[in-house]
């Protein structure tokens, strides 16, 4: 995701070919931020990255772990959706699903 668009598609591609008669099952992808530094979704690349997604019919999984990275993941991956749907056709937007999700009180 971070990569941009090309990297991407290239990706995408490459998957495509190896899935063979499986590709019709993926519906989407998944990218852990956990890891990640601050700000890493909100890089033009991942935006970018993202809307590209939509445009094609795939979901994005995020992952995120406030035990890993804490509740700054979630802030920001509310300003990510904001900036991955801005300006975007309704048919368009990328859903996002946020999964993995640990957090404690």
């Amino acid at each position: 995701m971070p990569s941009g668009v090309e990297a991407l598609e290239r990706y995408v591609g490459e998957v495509e070919k190896r899935a063979e008669g499986s590709w019709g099952k993926i519906k989407g992808f998944r990218y852990l931020v956990q890891d990640k530094p601050k700000g890493t979704m909100l890089t033009t690349d991942f935006i970018e990255g993202l809307k590209w997604l939509g445009k094609k019919g795939f979901v994005f999984d995020l992952g995120v772990d406030q035990h890993s990275g804490g509740r700054w993941q979630l802030d920001e991956a509310v300003d990510m959706i904001e900036a991955a749907h801005k300006d975007v056709a309704e048919e368009d937007k990328v859903a996002i699903i946020i999964s993995q999700l640990i957090y404690t009180f």
